[in-house]
């Protein structure tokens, strides 16, 4: 079982009905679909659309990931939705925030729409955002999380936490899901033993309480020996033979998440 804080599975170029069945095959875990809109022309009606959609499968979360289409005129219609989270921008700068190749900070938009998040109980997503964005967000944010990420001190790419942005992060409430992605562990296509590393340096230096994954499934080259979920138990044994209990195991799957948003 897992609690899966990112995908980009609603806009994975397959069909509709291999997407049912992937939520289908994977009922025991939840599996947060993140709407990308980047590239989208009418991101409301598609994040609408999937809702509506996938609503109908229990093991479905809803979040937005790219709020360069927000307004005024629109933020309330977006907080009514049930999502889980929104990612505030995706690499370069938007009207709400500084993407993470971007110089930009939090704007009178973003923090607008951060108040909104708040009052409707939506978490604020940091994944993405430059560094003076995040701290701003962490600041204006009730709830606030990386959805997911890799870590700066493993390998210095401009999409990883930084140690200093993790425990403010921590201090703050917030949980951080740890990515299978390889750019990310410096790796052109990491395999287990490289993102079980990611997690035991996070716990050495952090502990095991804020600790999550989010996985990007779908909007990455899965790495090797973690193609589907079937294969998360190849984790959870490379990180017990490291030392990590069953419980910090089931905490990391699925429990610090689940308690999070249900908090």
């Amino acid at each position: 079982m897992i609690f899966d804080l990112h995908t980009d599975l609603p806009t994975y170029a397959v069909s509709e009905k291999e997407k049912f069945r992937f939520l289908e095959d994977n009922r025991s875990s939840v599996i947060t679909l993140a709407v990308w809109t980047s590239e989208l022309a009418d991101p409301l009606a598609e994040i609408k659309n999937t809702v509506k959609t996938y609503l109908r499968f229990g093991n479905a979360r809803f979040a937005v990931e790219d709020s360069w289409f927000v307004n005024k005129e629109n933020i309330s219609e977006i907080v009514s939705l049930p999502l889980i989270y929104c990612t505030l921008a995706w690499s370069v700068d938007n009207a709400v925030a500084g993407g993470h190749i971007g110089t930009g900070g939090l704007t009178a938009l973003g923090k607008e729409f951060i108040t909104s998040l708040n009052g409707a109980g939506i978490a604020v997503d940091t994944a993405h955002l430059n560094e003076r964005s995040f701290y701003e967000a962490l600041e204006a944010g009730a709830k606030v999380l990386c959805s997911h990420t890799c870590l700066f001190s493993e390998f210095p790419h401009t999409r990883n936490l930084k140690d200093e942005q993790v425990s403010a992060l921590i201090k703050a409430g917030g949980i951080v899901g740890i990515a299978a992605v390889s750019d990310f562990m410096g790796k052109k296509r990491a395999r287990m033993c490289d993102y079980a590393a990611q997690f035991r340096a996070y716990a050495e230096k952090f502990g095991v309480g804020s600790l999550s994954v989010g996985t990007d499934f779908f909007g990455t080259e899965p790495i090797e020996g973690l193609e589907t979920y079937d294969k998360i138990g190849s984790l959870a044994e490379e990180l017990i033979k490291s030392g990590f209990s069953e419980k910090d195991v089931r905490d990391i799957f699925f429990d610090n998440a689940n308690k999070f948003f249900t908090t």
